[in-house]
């Protein structure tokens, strides 16, 4: 609860006190303080608790959704001064109830659905200005991004998060009324194994944040507040960084420390890269001080500069000795060994992973040998007998006739061994069969039919997965497995390649295998190969996705991930591809939604990675395939801004495709990649005026597309594929006056082109075409439908994808054309109706051109477009003046 303002002398003496101590070292600070409090305890803690938030200005949202204890007055006074924010103030659709606590650059309210939608309590925590604002509102930012993404029943949720109307940042969190742990603790006078078992509770909740690849970096009593119930809530993710967005920001630096010095690891103090070991040795150094009631350095006053010595040299003094004049528990030797290995100074010599620290205190807890002990046959036959005290005992009774029995036995441990031998030959002689059927059958079935490779590859995966359980820390055959779902996603439903049309088996597919490396990577984090490995896992998952957010999520991980790699291995032409790789990813996950600026950035970046990794290996076909995936991605972009410059891109695809195809004439891919080659190209001679050429590339790309279909009927990529092609040409012999001719391309389309995925436009192209076709001969009555079902395809993807430009690009290029139809359609009918109706789609065409910004109007499918947009709107208001 907040402290209750102090009397106008009491706070001048007060303030006096602080800013007289401020001035003084912080050595000296201590005993000034004590002397100049002269015995009075009240106002000792009063200018104490103003020091320490003077001090941790810099700290963001120190305080969790809780109160400081003792945080003198004027600094919640500060905050609201600079908030302005008062009992019954609206944030976003909460009204403020209370102040609950304060930090250095933020407030934390209580407060209460404004609208009584739900009358559950909620704390707010807010950005107050200052000199520093911006940081604090980039921080914040990161918060509720992390936030976001976790969901366990041990840490506080996000439930909310806007702007004020005075343009401060704010998150809405669950409300947590509870104490600090190690109050908690001592309150509830919990036993040695209670306490325990509480933190256990806590590691789970830090454990799912690392398996989200987040680090929570300030890990202390305060940020953990234990309920009524008895149950731990982790707080406070405000200095937390993504592990894979991890970046050159280092916000541990001098100047801006975001994290408590008594509770943080040798390497944070250092400034040095940190991983989920930090967060290890900080939960070490809670378990010590909740077993023994002290910090393992000693007291937490320490001078700054001989805490930062003794946390990064001086060993910890020894948990027994220290809980003798603490809670006076007896620990274990064995306690110690854990302890101590959670604290050691190299991350390397810690647990590798929270797991790993609960497995031991698990061991602990059920009198099982610990890992971080001595591998002893004594020391287990000691925990043996611990477990087993009434077995054992029984067992000295019979151990007369069990010496009788000796050579019966020894004859069964010779057969058991036998049998285990065997049982290990035939599980590996499974792992080879299944690794055979991934690998040496899947790539030669190549070219043969989808549907017995996707037979296979899931007999396969099954065969590794069942495998796998019965070694789960294997980290080679969770490798395989990994491989085997990223191989059948393709097969399932990759866009790119032939495929079965099962978006949502293929999604799930790569994300098992992203989950499995995701996992060796945690075990291991400084296995570089083992993160490149989950850069491709993290490609592949990207490509898979059919929501705007994670796809891009992966993709830029993969880049960050694989940059971080290129500086340890420069010369590595692996991470090279792999970088190029996600490049070329990330931009096309921008072209996708329209971001054309940023699509042609990534793609240039990607092509020289690639064409370094050619001119050293020509031979490699898949580097030849990406190389000249990248030249025709910069061709298409190109082809609209700068024909020209497209061309020779265009060429350069072709003759890689060409040299593919040449080398594997029977593959799918080859002519599948040549096919989409010629139809880039068309679309690049189209734009410099040559209508010929351009029609000869797309009967090149569609001859390739039929033979694919006939050569694989369950490829469900193939008929949409021959569909796209006959669209091109459909479209360009409408754009030649060829009307009729396109209306026979176009409805053969038509039934081919069933949508792969929930935003996929290619049947309101077609639609959109054969409308153009009808109009083009004539026939005003039978485009009208065309246009209205190509328009309502359209309006529901863009709702669907708000994230997506092109798609509301093409929603404008319809909505003009369908209202220019209509109008034509009013004067042949002398109709008024359908001129209004006209009227309303150029509206609803510029309120969203409106909606993509101040330069939409150059990105538009037609330059034309927008004036003829002005044109209509300007006919409308025109026919309003008039009283039409």
């Amino acid at each position: 609860m907040t402290r209750p303002a102090l009397p106008p002398e009491r706070w001048k003496q007060v303030t006096a006190i602080t800013a007289e101590a401020l001035e003084r070292e912080h050595s000296d600070r201590a005993v000034w303080i004590e002397a100049a409090c002269a015995g009075d305890l009240e106002l000792r803690r009063e200018v104490e608790s103003l020091l320490a938030a003077a001090v941790s200005a810099g700290e963001f949202l120190e305080t969790a959704a809780i109160a400081r204890e003792g945080a003198a007055e004027a600094v919640a006074a500060a905050a609201r001064e600079s908030l302005g924010l008062v009992e019954g103030r609206r944030v976003g659709p909460y009204r403020v109830i209370k102040e609950l606590g304060h930090g250095g650059m933020g407030v934390v309210y209580l407060a209460a659905r404004a609208d009584l939608a739900f009358d559950k309590q909620v704390a707010i925590k807010i950005v107050r200005g200052g000199p520093d604002r911006d940081v604090a509102l980039s921080r914040f930012s990161d918060e509720r991004r992390i936030l976001a993404t976790l969901d366990h029943a041990n840490i506080a949720r996000l439930l909310d998060g806007g702007v004020t109307v005075d343009g401060l940042s704010y998150v809405v969190m669950e409300y947590v009324d509870g104490v600090p742990i190690h109050d908690y603790c001592e309150t509830a006078r919990l036993s040695l194994k209670q306490r325990l078992e509480l933190f256990l509770q806590v590691c789970a909740a830090v454990q799912y944040a690392h398996q989200r690849l987040v680090i929570h970096r300030d890990i202390k009593p305060r940020n953990i507040l234990v309920t009524e119930d008895g149950t731990p809530k982790l707080l406070d993710f405000g200095i937390a960084k993504l592990l894979h967005l991890d970046g050159g920001d280092d916000h541990t630096r001098t100047g801006l420390r975001r994290f408590t010095l008594e509770y943080a690891s040798p390497e944070q103090i250092r400034g040095e890269s940190m991983s989920v070991t930090s967060d290890v040795y900080a939960l070490g150094v809670l378990l010590y001080q909740l077993v023994t009631g002290h910090l393992p350095y000693g007291a937490a006053d320490l001078p700054e500069s001989d805490m930062v010595r003794a946390v990064c040299d001086r060993a910890p003094v020894r948990p027994d000795l220290t809980a003798q004049r603490g809670t006076r528990f007896r620990i274990g030797t064995e306690l110690e060994w854990v302890l101590l290995k959670a604290l050691r100074k190299e991350p390397d010599r810690r647990y590798q992973s929270v797991e790993q620290f609960v497995d031991d205190l698990d061991r602990l807890l059920t009198a099982r040998p610990v890992s971080a002990g001595p591998d002893s046959r004594r020391y287990r036959a000691r925990k043996f007998v611990t477990r087993h005290r009434a077995s054992v005992a029984a067992a000295g009774l019979v151990t007369v006739s069990l010496v009788s029995g000796l050579m019966a036995t020894l004859w069964q441990a010779q057969r058991a061994q036998e049998q285990r031998a065997r049982a290990e030959q035939r599980f590996q002689n499974a792992r080879r069969l299944a690794n055979s059927m991934v690998f040496e059958l899947n790539d030669a079935l190549e070219s043969g039919s989808t549907t017995a490779r996707a037979l296979l590859l899931m007999r396969a995966s099954e065969q590794l997965d069942a495998l796998s359980r019965e070694a789960p820390d294997d980290p080679e055959l969770a490798e395989e497995l990994a491989v085997a779902y990223h191989r059948l996603g393709v097969v399932q439903g990759q866009t790119s390649r032939a495929h079965l049309g099962d978006r949502p088996a293929a999604r799930a597919s790569h994300r098992k295998g992203l989950a499995l490396r995701r996992a060796v990577v945690e075990r291991a984090p400084h296995d570089l190969d083992a993160k490149l490995r989950l850069a491709t896992s993290l490609i592949d998952a990207a490509e898979a996705e059919d929501e705007v957010g994670p796809s891009f999520e992966h993709a830029r991980a993969a880049v960050q991930i694989t940059s971080s790699l290129v500086e340890a291995r420069p010369r590595d032409s692996r991470v090279r591809r792999v970088l190029a790789t996600a490049h070329y990813t990330l931009g096309a996950q921008h072209r996708a939604v329209g971001e054309t600026a940023l699509a042609l950035e990534s793609f240039e970046r990607a092509t020289p990675l690639f064409q370094s990794v050619y001119d050293a290996n020509p031979a490699d076909a898949d580097v030849r395939r990406l190389l000249a995936l990248c030249h025709k991605r910069l061709g298409a972009i190109l082809s609209a801004q700068d024909p020209p410059r497209a061309l020779p891109h265009l060429r350069h695809a072709i003759a890689l495709d060409e040299a593919s195809l040449e080398q594997s004439p029977l593959a799918t891919q080859p002519r599948r990649d040549l096919s989409t080659s010629n139809i880039e190209l068309g679309f690049g001679l189209r734009r410099v005026g040559d209508a010929q050429g351009a029609l000869a590339a797309y009967r090149r790309a569609l001859a390739l597309r039929e033979s694919m279909l006939r050569d694989d009927a369950g490829n469900r990529q193939a008929p949409h594929d021959v569909a796209s092609a006959l669209f091109y040409i459909g479209d360009l012999q409408n754009e030649m006056g060829a009307h009729a001719e396109a209306t026979a391309s176009l409805q053969r389309a038509l039934p081919l082109s069933a949508p792969l995925r929930p935003y996929d436009e290619l049947q309101a192209l077609i639609i959109t075409a054969l409308a153009d076709s009808f109009e083009g001969r004539g026939r005003l009555a039978d485009a009208l439908p065309f246009r209205m079902r190509a328009r309502d395809d359209l309006r529901a993807m863009a709702d669907a994808q708000p994230a997506s430009k092109s798609l509301r690009r093409l929603l404008v290029k319809n909505e003009v054309e369908l209202a220019e139809t209509l109008t034509r359609f009013s004067e042949q009918k002398a109709d008024p109706r359908q001129k209004r109706a006209a009227c309303i789609e150029y509206e609803e065409a510029a309120r969203v051109l409106a909606g993509l910004g101040a330069n939409a109007e150059r990105e538009l499918p037609s330059v034309t477009i927008a004036e003829r947009l002005r044109n209509g709107i300007g006919t409308c208001e025109e026919r309003v003046t008039d009283g039409r």
